[in-house]
C-alpha cells in the first residue's frame, strides 16, 4: 500500500477504505490474537495514507470523507459495549492515527491533525479518568503519543488536570 500511495494517492485512498472495512470486521473477534492482528493491520493502513489526507479532510471534507469516517468509527467503538474487549487494540489504533496524522513537515497538516484527532484524544482522556477503567496503562501510552505529536499545550486544553480535590 505504501508503494501504491506514492504512485497513485487517489486510488490508494479508495483501496484504503475497502481494506479498512475488511480489517475492521476482525476487531470484534473473541480471539485476542485475531483482534491484535486486526489492530496491527489497521495501524499499517493508517501509515499508508497519503500525507495530504488529513489536510484535505479538514479543508474540503466532502472531497475526502475517509479519515472522518475512520475517526468516527473508532470513537463509536470506544463507546460501544460490544467492543469493550477490544479497547487495548482501539487505543493502539488511536496511537497509530495520531502518529500517522502528525504534521509531516507542514503547519497546515499539524493543524489538521489537531482538528481531526482532538475528539479521539478527548474520549481517551474521559475513559482514563474513570476509576474503574481497566486499561489505564494503554490509555496512558496513547495520551503519551498525543503529547509527543500534538504537544502539551493542545493536550492540556482538552484534558482535565484534576488538581483540585473535588475534581478527583
Amino acid at each position: 500500500m505504501q508503494a501504491y500511495m506514492i504512485i497513485d494517492a487517489g486510488a490508494c485512498v479508495e483501496q484504503l477504505e475497502e481494506a479498512w472495512k475488511a480489517a475492521w470486521n476482525f476487531l470484534n473477534s473473541k480471539d485476542s490474537k485475531v483482534r491484535k492482528a486486526s489492530a496491527r493491520t489497521l495501524s499499517i493502513l493508517v501509515s499508508c495514507s497519503p500525507p495530504s489526507l488529513g489536510e484535505t479532510t479538514v479543508v474540503r471534507p466532502q472531497n475526502s470523507p475517509i479519515m472522518s469516517k475512520i475517526i468516527s468509527q473508532v470513537i463509536k467503538a470506544l463507546e460501544n459495549v460490544a467492543y469493550a474487549h477490544s479497547t487495548p487494540e482501539l487505543l493502539a489504533i488511536i496511537s497509530s492515527l495520531i502518529i500517522g496524522m502528525r504534521g509531516r513537515g507542514s503547519r497546515t497538516a499539524s493543524e489538521a491533525a489537531e482538528v481531526l484527532l482532538l475528539p479521539l484524544v478527548s474520549k481517551v482522556g474521559e475513559l482514563r479518568a474513570h476509576k474503574n477503567f481497566e486499561f489505564k496503562e494503554a490509555a496512558d501510552t496513547t495520551l503519551g503519543v498525543a503529547m509527543q505529536i500534538l504537544g502539551p499545550e493542545v493536550l492540556l486544553q482538552i484534558l482535565p488536570l484534576d488538581l483540585e480535590p473535588e475534581q478527583r
